[in-house]
């Protein structure tokens, strides 16, 4: 699961955190309101890892460290806490927060807090394009699809499927 494969950008850990990430912040601060799991109950500390971004736009030698460093099993936890906090923000949204824009002042957030670098910023345009209806397409779903297709064709797909879905999709 460390492992980058040649050709491949990412290790199925790095793709596993990041996917998270993404998740995290975007329904935890985007679509409910709230405080990302990565700062509560100690996660970031658990995890052993020095980002508190998404990941987008790392360097190969910031995904390598990542990939080295992280707890496996605290990120397999982490991975899904956020899956569980996603349904829980999903099932309490009303039919009229599902239509409304994503906040300003929520996607300043994710930059004050850091779960978005400057250099990423393009993420806060996209996400500021979308409805909460929206944002619930991408992270939460398509996102993880992504990813798994980059296991597929990176050459890690049947050593890290049987890893990746079942993290991924319980």
């Amino acid at each position: 699961m460390r492992a980058i494969p040649p050709g491949s950008e990412h290790s199925i850990a790095w793709m596993i955190w990041h996917s998270a990430r993404i998740e995290d912040v975007t329904m935890s601060i985007l679509a409910g309101g709230g405080e990302q799991l990565l700062c509560q109950n100690g996660w970031y500390e658990k995890l052993k890892v020095y980002a508190r971004d998404t990941g987008n736009l790392m360097d190969d030698a910031a995904v390598a460290g990542l990939s080295a460093a992280i707890d496996l099993a605290v990120l397999l936890d982490y991975r899904k806490a956020v899956g569980r906090n996603t349904r829980e923000i999903v099932k309490a949204l009303t039919p009229a927060e599902l239509k409304r824009k994503v906040d300003p002042a929520r996607l300043q957030r994710l930059l004050d807090e850091g779960a978005v670098v400057k250099a990423a910023d393009g993420l806060i345009d996209y996400w500021d394009g979308l409805t909460i209806s929206g944002l619930l397409l991408m992270p939460p779903a398509r996102h993880n699809f992504i990813h798994l297709n980059e296991a597929l064709y990176s050459g890690t797909f049947f050593a890290g499927l049987s890893s990746y879905t079942k993290i991924i999709f319980g």
